[in-house]
C-alpha cells in the first residue's frame, strides 16, 4: 500500500537588537515568515542542483502550500512506434515535495521524498532560500528552521519516572510567540543581549518537579530546540539519560495522494497537542 509521509519543522525567525530601526517596530516573526513565503518563488539557490519554491496556493488565513525541490537537466530516451525511431531529448526535471505551512505557528510540514533525501536535508535547502530574502539579508535578521522532534517517549518516561534528577534545555534567540515566561523568553532575551546564537541551562535537584520539567521540554521541543533528562526509573535504579534526540515529529497516511488542507489540519492541531499537552501515550 502506497503511504504518504509529512514531517513537522519550526521556523525560527530572530531580529537583532537594532532591527526596529531598519524595519519597523511593527514587525513581527509571523510577518517576515509571510514576507519570506511571497518571496521565495523568485529566489533560487545553487548547489550542485538548483533548488527552487514553487508558487503558493493558500488554504486559508493562516496556512497553505508549495512544491520545493531541485531542478536540473536529463536526458529523456523515448521510442516513436508510428515511425519505428529512437529519439532522445533533454528536458528539465523537477523532483519536489510539497511543503504546508503555518503562519501563525511558523510551521512547516514536509513532505518525505526519499528521491531528495532526508527532509532534514530538505528543511536545509529551503532554510537556505528564505536567508536569501533582501528583507532579511540586509537586515542581518537570522532565519532557523528546525525538526520538531516527537516528545512522546520521552514525556512518558518523565511522567512515570521515580525521580528527575536533571534537566538540560537549549534555546536560541527571542521569536516563538508561544514559547513559556518561566524559561524559554527569558533565556532567549539574555542570550540576544549576549549577541549569542544558542544556550543551554541545566536543573538539577533531588527530585524536580514533573509538571514543571514536562512544561519547560514541551515549550523547549517545540520552538525546535532539545532537551534530555536524567532519571531514576525505579527508586534504587541507575540513573538514565532520556532524551529528544531523533527523527522529526510525523503524519503518516494510507495513501499516495493526501490533500494539502488535511495536512494542514494535522499539522496544526498535532503541534499544539506537542506544545499544550495530551500526547497519547
Amino acid at each position: 500500500m502506497n503511504k504518504t509521509q509529512y514531517n513537522l519543522f519550526r521556523v525560527k525567525v530572530i531580529f537583532p537588537s537594532q532591527t526596529e530601526l531598519f524595519i519597523g517596530k511593527d514587525a513581527t516573526p509571523q510577518k517576515i515568515f509571510s514576507d519570506c513565503l511571497n518571496a521565495q518563488s523568485s529566489i533560487k539557490y545553487r548547489e550542485n542542483h538548483i533548488w527552487k519554491a514553487g508558487n503558493i496556493h493558500m488554504i486559508n488565513d493562516d496556512g497553505g502550500y508549495f512544491a520545493f525541490g531541485k531542478v536540473s537537466i536529463a536526458d529523456l530516451e523515448t521510442f516513436d512506434n508510428d515511425q519505428q525511431e529512437f529519439h532522445k531529448a533533454r528536458y528539465m526535471a523537477g523532483l519536489h515535495s510539497i511543503i504546508v505551512f503555518s503562519l501563525k505557528y511558523e510551521l512547516l510540514a514536509i513532505q518525505v521524498n526519499h528521491k531528495l533525501g532526508l527532509t532534514e536535508k530538505t528543511a536545509e535547502k529551503f532554510q537556505a532560500i528564505l536567508r536569501k530574502v533582501k528583507q532579511v539579508s540586509e537586515n542581518n535578521i537570522s532565519i532557523i528552521v528546525s525538526k520538531i522532534r516527537d516528545p512522546k517517549d520521552f514525556i512518558h518516561k518523565i511522567r512515570n519516572a521515580y525521580a528527575i534528577k536533571q534537566l538540560k534545555a537549549t534555546f536560541t534567540g527571542p521569536n516563538p510567540w508561544d514559547a513559556d515566561k518561566k524559561f524559554q523568553k527569558p533565556s532567549a532575551e539574555a542570550l540576544k543581549a549576549l549577541n549569542g546564537d544558542e544556550g543551554v541551562t541545566t536543573f538539577k535537584g533531588s527530585n524536580l518537579n514533573p509538571e514543571v520539567v514536562e512544561a519547560i521540554s514541551r515549550s523547549t521541543v517545540s520552538t525546535g530546540n532539545n532537551a534530555k533528562a536524567r532519571i531514576l526509573e525505579k527508586r534504587n535504579s541507575h540513573l538514565k539519560t532520556v532524551s529528544m534526540n531523533g527523527d522529526p515529529y510525523s503524519l503518516i497516511y494510507d495513501k499516495k495522494d493526501v490533500d494539502p488542507k488535511i495536512v494542514y489540519k494535522d499539522s496544526t492541531s498535532s503541534y499544539e497537542s506537542v506544545r499544550y499537552g495530551d500526547i497519547e501515550e
